[in-house]
C-alpha cells in the first residue's frame, strides 16, 4: 500500500520567494563604551548626586527656616518665588533637553544616538521605536509647558501679587 503522505510529498514543489524585508538591516549594532565616555558619565552622575545632596542637606533647610523667621508678608512672596522656580524647571529642562533629543532622534533614526556616552555595551534601536520616542519627548515637552501654565495661574490665585499684609 503506499503511504499519501510519500506520493503528497513528491509531487508538492515548493516556491521560494524573496524575503519580506530586509534581513541584513536586522542585524543588531551595538554602542561599545569608551573609557572616556564612561570617566565623563560617571562625572555628570556625581554631579548630579552633589547638587541634590547640596538642595536636600543645605537649601532645604535654609527655606524651611527663612518660613520660620520671615514675616508672613515675606514667607508668602518666598513660598510664592520657590514654587515659581520649581514650575518652569522641569518646562524649561524640556524645552533645553528634550526638544533638541527628540529632533536629532527624528532625524537620525536610531536611539542611542551616534557618539552617545554609554556605560555598558548598548543595542542601538532604529525604526519606529526611535519614532515614538522622539513623539514621546515632544508630548513631554508640551504637557510639562501645559502643567507649568496652569500652575502659575493656580499659583497665581492662591498667593495672590501683592498680598493683603496688616501694618504693624
Amino acid at each position: 500500500m503506499v503511504d499519501v503522505a510519500e506520493i503528497h510529498a513528491s509531487t508538492t514543489t515548493f516556491t521560494t520567494y524573496p524575503p519580506l524585508c530586509h534581513t541584513e538591516s536586522m542585524i543588531e549594532d551595538f554602542i561599545d563604551p569608551t573609557p572616556e565616555s564612561r570617566r565623563k558619565l560617571l562625572w555628570l552622575i556625581a554631579a548630579a548626586l552633589l547638587l541634590g545632596a547640596l538642595a536636600t542637606y543645605w537649601l532645604l533647610p535654609w527655606f524651611r527656616t527663612q518660613m520660620q523667621v520671615l514675616p508672613p508678608c515675606e514667607a508668602i512672596r518666598l513660598a510664592r518665588w520657590a514654587l515659581l522656580v520649581l514650575l518652569l524647571s522641569l518646562p524649561l529642562t524640556a524645552i533645553g533637553w528634550a526638544l533638541p533629543l527628540a529632533w536629532r532622534l527624528w532625524k537620525v533614526g536610531q536611539f542611542p544616538l551616534p557618539g552617545a556616552w554609554v556605560l555598558r555595551r548598548t543595542p542601538i534601536q532604529r525604526g519606529r521605536a526611535v519614532r515614538i520616542r522622539a513623539v514621546a519627548l515632544v508630548l513631554w515637552s508640551v504637557l510639562s509647558v501645559a502643567l507649568a501654565i496652569w500652575g502659575t495661574y493656580t499659583l497665581h490665585q492662591v498667593f495672590p501679587r501683592r498680598p493683603v499684609c496688616q501694618a504693624e
